[in-house]
């Protein structure tokens, strides 16, 4: 079960507590995304994590998905400013057939904002992309993650999670020939693995 924190220095967002007694903070669009100040007061609050939306590598490939040109600088901000108040970020990538073949940019992206890990999921509101694209462009994505050591999780979205909303897919699944760098199970970035 998650409970919602508030925290009154923070945007207009609450952070999750997961079991385990770990907060991620979820930044997936305009208000959630912290400046410095609120970076570092989530940090005092015990925020151990946060995990960041981008669609695209780009604000025009970003803004197709999301419909607000302003949102990809804002996600780019949050996750600097949560990785300088020390807040491991995770960026979480929906994949659609409009972004499969940017999704080694995006791995480039979450190094140069600094990100940890991170995780492909599937847009359940958009276009799937074809399986044989699908598999060759996240292959791709996985393998420049690997190369550059990030942590890079393929997530296969179930009921049960109630944070992530998924688990992680290890081998062939319902997102066609999905695959792990990392063969891990899905947890909160600062989670031990089970």
């Amino acid at each position: 079960m998650t409970a919602a924190v508030s925290s009154p220095a923070a945007p207009s967002r609450s952070h999750h507590q997961p079991p385990g007694g770990s907060k991620t903070w979820v930044c997936d669009g305009p208000g959630s995304t912290p400046d410095v100040e609120q970076a570092r007061a989530l940090a005092r609050a015990g925020v151990t994590a946060a995990e960041v939306t981008l669609y695209g590598p780009t604000a025009e490939i970003h803004a197709f998905h999301t419909r607000d040109r302003s949102s990809f600088a804002g996600q780019l901000r949050g996750a600097r400013a949560l990785v300088e108040a020390r807040i491991p970020v995770g960026l979480t990538i929906p994949v659609t057939r409009a972004n499969v073949r940017h999704l080694t940019e995006l791995v480039d992206v979450a190094v140069s904002v600094g990100a940890t890990a991170l995780r492909f999921t599937r847009d359940a509101s958009s276009p799937s992309p074809s399986p044989p694209i699908l598999t060759d462009h996240l292959d791709a994505a996985l393998r420049r993650a690997a190369r550059l050591h990030l942590r890079a999780v393929v997530h296969e979205p179930t009921a049960d999670d109630p944070i992530f909303g998924g688990s992680v897919a290890t081998g062939p699944h319902s997102l066609p020939n999905l695959r792990s760098s990392a063969r891990s199970p899905s947890t909160p970035l600062s989670q031990p693995q089970r």
